[in-house]
C-alpha cells in the first residue's frame, strides 16, 4: 500500500526524534556529552587531597625540655637586655668624660725646676704693718710702731719696743759678692765680736719671691740688752740688679716672730 500522501516517510535507520528537525546535512549532532576536539584542552583533572597526618601528641618529658628551654632563654634574654644597657649607659657616660692621652704620645714636659708657671701674688698688707720707701731707695713693709732712725750712711734702722727689737736694711756694696759670700762675711764678724755666738743656720730660701736668696741665723749673748737675741739676716737680688740685706733682730725667746718680721718685710719689698 502506497504511502499516504503527506505522511513522514520512516528513517532508514529508525523513527525520527518527535519534534526535532534531522540535523542539516554537514552539522554536528548535540551529542549528550562531547568529546574533546584533537588539541584542545581538557577540563583539568583536580588531584586527590592529600591525606592529612594528626601530630603526635608531646610527651612529658618533651614538654619539660621545652619549659626549661623558654626558661633559660628568657633569662639570657633579660640578662642580655640589661647588659647592653649598661654597656650603652657606661659609652655614653665615658664619651662625655675627657678623653686620655692615647698610649705611645707623651704629655707636656715638666717645667725645670725652681720656674713657676705664673709669680705668686703679693699677700696683703698685714693690719699692724706700714709700707715705706726707704731712704736708701726700696719699699717695703714695717711694723707699723717701729720708728725710722738712719744712724748710718747707706743703712737704715727701724727701731721696736725695745733695744733688742729692730730692722736693719742696706744694699751690698761688694760688687762681686753673692749672697752667700755676703752671709760668710757677716757670720765671721760676728763670731768675732759677739759673745756666746752661735751659727744656727745659713740656707738657701726657694720660697722667697726674689732670687739668689740667702739666711743666716744666729744668736748672742746681747751686752746692750743683758739677754739672748737671735739675729736673722736674708741677702737677695733685687730687680735693679743689686744685692740687698734685711736682718732682724729679737729676744731669743721671741723665735720664730723673727721670721715672721723679715718675711712680711720682703713680702712688699720693691726696689
Amino acid at each position: 500500500m502506497p504511502p499516504h500522501p503527506g505522511a513522514a516517510p520512516l528513517h532508514p535507520e529508525g523513527p525520527a526524534l518527535s519534534g526535532h528537525p534531522p540535523p542539516h546535512p554537514g552539522s554536528l549532532a548535540r551529542p549528550e556529552c562531547l568529546a574533546p576536539y584533537p588539541g584542545s584542552l581538557a577540563p583539568p583533572e583536580h588531584p586527590p587531597p592529600t591525606p592529612t597526618t594528626a601530630p603526635p601528641r608531646p610527651t612529658p618529658r618533651l614538654i619539660a625540655t621545652t619549659l626549661l628551654l623558654a626558661l633559660t632563654l628568657g633569662a639570657g634574654g633579660t640578662w642580655l637586655a640589661l647588659h647592653l644597657t649598661d654597656d650603652t649607659t657606661t659609652t655614653t657616660s665615658s664619651n662625655k668624660a675627657a678623653a686620655p692621652t692615647p698610649p705611645g704620645i707623651p704629655g707636656p714636659a715638666p717645667l725645670p725646676p725652681g720656674m713657676a708657671t705664673t709669680p705668686d701674688p703679693t699677700p696683703a698688707l698685714p693690719p699692724d704693718y706700714t709700707l715705706i720707701t726707704d731712704p736708701i731707695g726700696p719699699t717695703l713693709a714695717v711694723p707699723s710702731t717701729w720708728i725710722q732712725d738712719s744712724a748710718r750712711s747707706g743703712t737704715t734702722f727701724y727701731r721696736g719696743p725695745t733695744k733688742a727689737h729692730f730692722l736693719q736694711l742696706w744694699r751690698i756694696s761688694e760688687p762681686d759678692f753673692s749672697s752667700t759670700d755676703a752671709l760668710e762675711e757677716t757670720a765671721k764678724n760676728e763670731s768675732n765680736n759677739k759673745i756666746g755666738y752661735e751659727r744656727i743656720s745659713l740656707t738657701t730660701v726657694p720660697t722667697s719671691p726674689h732670687p739668689e736668696t740667702e739666711e743666716l741665723v744666729y744668736a748672742f749673748d746681747s751686752s746692750e740688752t743683758s739677754e739672748r737675741v737671735r739675729h736673722l739676716e736674708r741677702v737677695f737680688r733685687a730687680t735693679d740688679g743689686s744685692l740687698y740685706a734685711v736682718m732682724v733682730s729679737g729676744p731669743d725667746t721671741a723665735w720664730p716672730h723673727q721670721r715672721t718680721t723679715v718675711e712680711t718685710a720682703l713680702a712688699h719689698f720693691t726696689s
